[in-house]
């Protein structure tokens, strides 16, 4: 059971001269362990230059497991042969990064983990990054989820997400998105979601909300892991302190701009009908604003793209969600 009364304030918990005496204390006796998943479809560079980085973390009580979704690209054997630690689940099939999360996360939760770092194969990491995400962690009982700054990988002192949340119509806002990281309040606070390619996890928030939903298939699925863990009472955080950096936009590179579009259009009702409020007004107000941009882009002879957005819309409210996206390929 989590315990929501600690000997600490809600203000002291977060001073950096207390989180370096939790660490110290904490690494004094037995560090928890931490279990690292990545999940990978193709881009076998991405993936060894993320490994790299792992490897180079300071933090040594760790497992790093690898979830390659069928890449077919070299990435399973050339992670055998240059990172032979790295425990590999081959999954036969690409079942999007809920699929590919959930079956590292099963794995993970099979041994005594205490927390679950979930990376992107296209980001880089600090090598510090672990130890400061579990400072305030292992201060604060109650925080279940934490992220750090990420920085774009071409951009090394630019921001690509610095804390964020869904507003009632489903839209995503992304604190200082393309602002410097010298530019923004480094006090760690409280935010709506963080973004699925660097996400902690405390092992007790899984046990007792789930897992991701494999509905989303990808997309909002992280959205929708924070929403549940909030209502259940854990603390949703952002680390300005701690970094990593993201290359971007990777999956679109790979599946086209199609996937994207739809998935988004279809994930945000699914979304929106488990976790917004007022329920219904928002359903319906995704469905006309979905409608009103499929004509736009009818009117703009843009006929493929508004076929994808029917689609997208047509699967959700039909109840066909996962992979249903590569039946029209």
């Amino acid at each position: 059971m989590r315990c929501h009364n600690r000997d600490v304030d809600a203000e002291s918990r977060w001073k950096p001269g207390i989180a370096k005496l939790v660490w110290l204390n904490m690494s004094l006796e037995k560090a928890p362990h931490v279990t690292i998943i990545v999940v990978t479809f193709k881009a076998l560079n991405d993936t060894l230059e993320c490994l790299d980085s792992i490897s180079k973390m300071t933090y040594s009580n760790l497992r790093v497991i690898l979830v390659d979704q069928n890449s077919q690209d070299g990435t399973v054997e050339a992670v055998r042969g240059q990172f032979p630690r790295v425990d590999l689940i081959e999954n036969l099939t690409n079942d999007g990064f809920t699929g590919g999360n959930n079956l590292g996360l099963r794995a993970a939760m099979e041994q005594p983990t205490a927390y679950v770092l979930l990376l992107n194969n296209d980001t880089i990491v600090e090598p510090g990054l672990l130890e400061k995400l579990l400072a305030p962690m292992e201060t604060d009982m109650t925080v279940g989820i934490i992220g750090p700054t990420m920085l774009f990988y071409k951009e090394p002192n630019t921001i690509c997400w610095a804390g964020s949340y869904v507003d009632w119509r489903g839209w995503a806002h992304i604190y200082g998105y393309g602002q410097l990281i010298g530019a923004i309040d480094m006090q760690p606070r409280e935010t709506g979601y963080v973004a699925g390619c660097g996400m902690m996890i405390r092992r007790a928030l899984l046990e007792e909300v789930g897992f991701f939903d494999n509905r989303f298939f990808i997309y909002y699925e992280e959205v929708d892991l924070c929403a549940r863990a909030r209502r259940a009472g854990w603390r949703v955080m952002y680390l300005p302190s701690a970094k990593m950096w993201h290359k971007i936009s990777r999956v679109t590179e790979l599946l086209g701009r199609d996937f994207a579009l739809y998935h988004m259009q279809r994930n945000r009702l699914l979304y929106l009908w488990k976790d917004g409020n007022p329920r219904l007004l928002c359903c319906l107000w995704c469905i006309a604003s979905g409608l009103r941009a499929a004509v736009s882009l009818c009117l703009k002879g843009e006929r493929h793209q508004e076929v994808v957005l029917l689609r997208a819309l047509r699967d959700s409210l039909s109840n066909r969600w996962g992979n249903t996206f590569f039946s029209y390929m």
